[in-house]
């Protein structure tokens, strides 16, 4: 991957519980992934900087990927560079546009380049 490609700046995020105070429940928030490049967006929540190529998914290439549920959820592909903690359960941080990840492929298994099936949310 030529670094050209990568040229969406994305913040990765994952979700973390913290307790309510006193009443004994948990809330969910959303977090930096790791402490690489972290920066406070404009909702207040933390997301990790990363380069990312985003396009459309085609659901020909998608399916082939991924496999046939995750290719129906998928709206757009995302790669970005490896990243060791990156699952289904992080979300990306494009502008003011959120992106659920549902599929995480590391290309070729050589831990350079990952691949995520993403879906937009609204």
């Amino acid at each position: 991957m030529r670094t050209g490609e990568l040229r969406h700046r994305v913040h990765l995020q994952v979700p973390t519980v913290a307790a309510d105070s006193g009443d004994g429940g948990t809330t969910e928030t959303w977090a930096a992934l790791d402490t690489t490049a972290r920066e406070t967006l404009s909702d207040g929540t933390t997301g990790s900087v990363a380069w990312a190529a985003i396009e459309p998914a085609a659901g020909r290439t998608t399916e082939r990927v991924f496999g046939a549920s995750v290719a129906t959820q998928a709206t757009h592909l995302v790669t970005i560079r490896y990243r060791p903690l990156v699952t289904v359960a992080c979300r990306i941080r494009f502008g003011t546009r959120t992106l659920q990840v549902r599929g995480v492929v590391n290309e070729h298994e050589r831990d350079t380049v990952l691949v995520l099936a993403c879906e937009e949310l609204t």
